[in-house]
């Protein structure tokens, strides 16, 4: 990583980490700022850390929950819902816990299925929608990933992750910030660290299976 940047933080200044329990499990997400509620979703690798530096912007108009789903990032992983519909659920019974009726809603990757499929189950609790490069299995079951990741041979590849965590990262990021140095510093490792959870890479493989 370049010197001289901040590290970037898993709770962000301004913000405050909370848990609620939903289905069984415990949820852990993020909190910040006063305003109409705004649901950030993050994508299927990922976790509330995904929004950390978007979060102290967006709270300056917004009331921000930043949740972990179920089985990813830091909150509590057991046999919850991998498929479209089931994550929806899961969300709305986040954000009636949270004393939430209505939000503004905010997908990205993978994330932004869910709050499509959120929208479309309970409409009326919309306030508006937002997706960032949205995926929607509906439209991509022809994907190299979708299928590689669904035969047996992908599925023992997947669990290479739990070992190499940092690694396929580095690759991710690479791709996104155009040279992973880029990133802030500790970006990577935070990341690695919530993937190298038990339980985190089977859950994915069951959603690539939904």
């Amino acid at each position: 990583m370049k010197s001289g940047k901040p590290m970037r933080l898993k709770v962000p200044p301004g913000s405050t980490e909370s848990r609620i329990e939903v289905g069984g499990g415990s949820m852990r997400y993020i909190c910040a700022g006063q305003g109409p509620p705004l649901l950030l979703v993050h994508g299927l690798m990922g976790f509330s850390f995904s929004w950390s530096e978007n979060i102290a912007e967006l709270a300056k108009s917004y009331r921000v929950l930043a949740p972990d789903l179920l089985n990813l990032g830091h909150s509590s992983r057991g046999p919850y819902e991998s498929n479209l519909r089931g994550l929806a659920a899961q969300l709305w019974k986040f954000l009636d816990a949270a004393g939430v009726d209505s939000a503004h809603l905010l997908g990205s990757s993978y994330g932004g299925g869910i709050v499509m499929a959120m929208a479309a189950e309970v409409p009326h609790r919309v306030l508006s929608l937002t997706l960032v490069s949205p995926a929607h299995p509906a439209s991509e079951r022809e994907r190299w990933q979708l299928k590689l990741f669904n035969h047996w041979a992908g599925a023992r590849l997947a669990l290479l992750l739990y070992v190499l965590p940092m690694f396929c990262y580095r690759i991710a990021l690479s791709r996104q910030y155009a040279d992973a140095a880029n990133a802030l510093p500790g970006t990577i490792e935070e990341y690695s660290r919530a993937l190298k959870v038990p339980g985190t890479i089977e859950h994915m493989l069951r959603v690539a299976k939904s």
